[in-house]
């Protein structure tokens, strides 16, 4: 945080406010829905003050590998809309969504422990 910002925050922080307005106990506006995405298994969205996530599971039993005949497995999508962010252009999902599923196969290794 830089010295500027620092100040900033302190000031807010002090008039009991915060950068958005909203005193320092306000919380944002939360709702959630389910069941909205018909060829999913299961979805939700959520909305988060102006914030919004819409999410959709997919599963299907397969045949496992035959070097792992009683082990499962899962393959991880996922979508980022370039539009929210200029984090999320097409280059920068793939390494997002990289480093996404590395941390889910380490969990899911962790899992079986």
């Amino acid at each position: 945080m830089t010295l500027i910002n620092y100040d900033f925050q302190k000031e807010l922080i002090s008039n009991g406010k915060r950068e958005d307005g909203r005193g320092l106990t306000e919380y944002r506006e939360f709702s959630a829905e389910v069941g909205l995405i018909d060829n999913a298994n299961g979805s939700a969205k959520v909305k988060f003050g102006n914030t919004e996530v819409l999410a959709g599971v997919k599963f299907s039993v397969g045949t496992p590998y035959p070097d792992s005949p009683d082990e499962g497995m899962f393959m991880v999508n996922m979508e980022l809309n370039p539009l929210s962010s200029p984090d999320y252009e097409q280059a920068l999902q793939s390494q997002k969504l990289m480093k996404f599923q590395e941390l889910l196969t380490e969990l899911s290794e962790n899992l079986k422990h």
